[in-house]
């Protein structure tokens, strides 16, 4: 590999740009450089020639055009073991450049998606600098290419250690290491104007229904972009390897663990879906919901948060033991003596007063998660966007051996109108608040599911059943004598009137579900017979 002895440097990140360019000028190696990157190598009292002097042309529109020169570029592009490349370079007066360093605008740390205006986006592109990163990175051979600050120090010890070599197995890794620099970055913008794009056509979209809601994240392509979070000491099972990743497009709900063991893979499923949970808009602005295995088994709603607390527990006493609580609201000290009577593995709040830490401290096992209040109210709102047709739900993936299924995340809340009493018996009016609240929860039950809602508690759930009347007989052996007056949701049509038979045989007060069975007719027959109210939904909420 030849020596080098030219070098361009143009770059965002100066972090020991300034090393690496007095390496260069005491190796006897002619630096040119950037605007901004020959001032701050000239503070450090490096010379560094301006880049005008290899294109012979200023800088021009603000800086935007500095380096889309083709001088510049024949000097990285060209092959100075060819003769009639040297001759061409001579005949255009461009001087070969062995070595570019050069990294990009910080897009993906400055933009965020749904938050940051275009035009301050627009300004974020880089367009001349992954052209050099490109040019350099393709004729590998003859051009060194660093685009990470890390890198430097390597590139100086191995300059030192082969009298100016560089081997082309290093430049074979910063090359590739280069192409997947502006790989994600090329990935950051797209993403960036896709969303803007996908924005632009949900709002613009008339119909709120469901079925002409356009989907613009479904695209063509999907990439998932990962990068480590946490170790798990295991997944599901003691026998699987497991980590937490996140996403770096997407970041995640952030979290701190206050008190308690590290956190299992369990536990983050679990606690992830006790958040989902208590982030959704409800009637009343307090929520607590209690789990097993990602499934609530207890869960309520109203304005006083040790009330709700106690109902939430109340709601399945033997499964709330171990389990899993998720509330919406601060926890203080009344709240946390509430929830030490119980044993509880995780609880996750928007906050955990100093008190209630305190208070917690007698339990030191139980995991504290700790969310934060914005996270909560920011998902909030996009939710009522999504039901206002001016957002696009996230998406949800699902691994399976054919490959990965990915849909809308399931967010559709009951809108006023959307009930049809299809029943003889009416919908009495305290039965509305706790249907719309068991339509909200049985979406996260895993189906064939049943809710069973009373005075704004969740008091019974039948949960992964094959059949929907084993669903509703789990349901209703759960509630007990608190079926009685109260509300059954199932998150899909009653293939049969059975269903219906035990529900008024607990005397429940009102049964919901969607329509869509054969039979119909007969489950709405049956049911007048029977003197019980029927409502029939406009949607289906599995969960597999």
């Amino acid at each position: 590999m030849g020596e080098i002895k030219v070098a361009l440097i143009s770059v965002s990140d100066k972090t020991w740009v300034s090393i690496l360019a007095r390496f260069l000028e005491e190796e006897g190696v002619t630096v040119y450089a950037s605007k901004g990157t020959q001032k701050a190598l000239r503070e450090k009292k490096i010379k560094a020639q301006p880049i005008e002097k290899l294109t012979r042309n200023r800088e021009l529109l603000g800086g935007r055009l500095k380096t889309l020169d083709y001088r510049i570029f024949a000097g990285i592009l060209g092959n100075t073991s060819r003769k009639r490349d040297r001759e061409q370079l001579q005949e255009v007066k461009a001087t070969p450049i062995d070595l570019v360093v050069a990294n990009f605008y910080p897009f993906d740390e400055k933009v965020r998606r749904g938050k940051t205006k275009l035009e301050t986006a627009q300004k974020l592109v880089d367009i001349g600098g992954v052209a050099l990163v490109r040019a350099a990175a393709k004729n590998f051979r003859r051009v060194v290419v660093l685009v990470d600050p890390e890198d430097y120090k390597k590139f100086i010890n191995e300059y030192r250690e082969n009298e100016g070599r560089i081997s082309s197995e290093t430049r074979l890794r910063l090359a590739a290491k280069a192409f997947t620099y502006c790989q994600k970055y090329d990935e950051a913008i797209a993403d960036y104007f896709r969303d803007l794009a996908s924005s632009a056509e949900v709002a613009s979209a008339r119909a709120p229904e469901a079925k002409k809601r356009p989907s613009p994240a479904l695209t063509d392509r999907l990439q998932i972009k990962l990068k480590v979070r946490s170790e798990l000491r295991y997944g599901e099972n003691p026998h699987q390897r497991a980590r937490l990743y996140a996403s770096s497009d997407d970041p995640p709900v952030p979290l701190q663990v206050l008190q308690g063991r590290q956190m299992s893979y369990n536990n983050f499923q679990d606690a992830s879906a006790a958040f989902r949970i208590c982030r959704m808009p409800y009637a009343h602005e307090k929520a607590a919901c209690v789990l097993k295995h990602m499934n609530p088994c207890g869960a309520a709603i109203g304005d006083d948060t040790v009330d709700v607390i106690k109902r939430a527990l109340a709601g399945d006493p033997l499964s709330a033991f171990g389990g899993i609580v998720g509330v919406n609201f601060v926890i203080d000290e009344a709240e946390a003596k509430e929830l030490t009577r119980t044993f509880l593995e995780v609880v996750v709040a928007p906050k955990f007063t100093l008190a209630a830490l305190r208070e917690f401290s007698r339990k030191h096992k139980v995991r504290l998660v700790e969310v934060g209040a914005e996270a909560y109210q920011e998902q909030r709102d996009s939710i009522l966007k999504y039901n206002e047709g001016k957002a696009a739900a996230p998406l949800s993936f699902v691994r399976t051996s054919f490959g990965y299924l990915v849909q809308e995340e399931d967010l559709r809340l009951l809108q006023p109108g959307d009930t049809e009493v299809v029943s003889d018996s009416p919908l009495r009016f305290h039965f509305k608040e706790d249907l719309t609240l068991g339509v909200t929860l049985v979406r996260f039950l895993k189906s064939n599911s049943i809710a069973i809602v009373k005075d704004l508690t969740l008091v019974g759930t039948g949960t992964g059943q094959p059949s929907r009347v084993g669903a509703v007989k789990l349901a209703l052996s759960r509630a007990g004598k608190r079926a009685a007056g109260a509300v059954l949701v199932s998150d899909a049509f009653f293939p049969f009137a059975d269903s219906v038979e035990l529900a008024a045989g607990a005397n429940i007060g009102a049964v919901a579900a969607p329509s869509g069975s054969i039979r119909d007719h007969e489950v709405i027959e049956r049911a007048n017979q029977l003197g019980i109210c029927l409502v029939f939904l406009p949607t289906r909420h599995f969960y597999h």
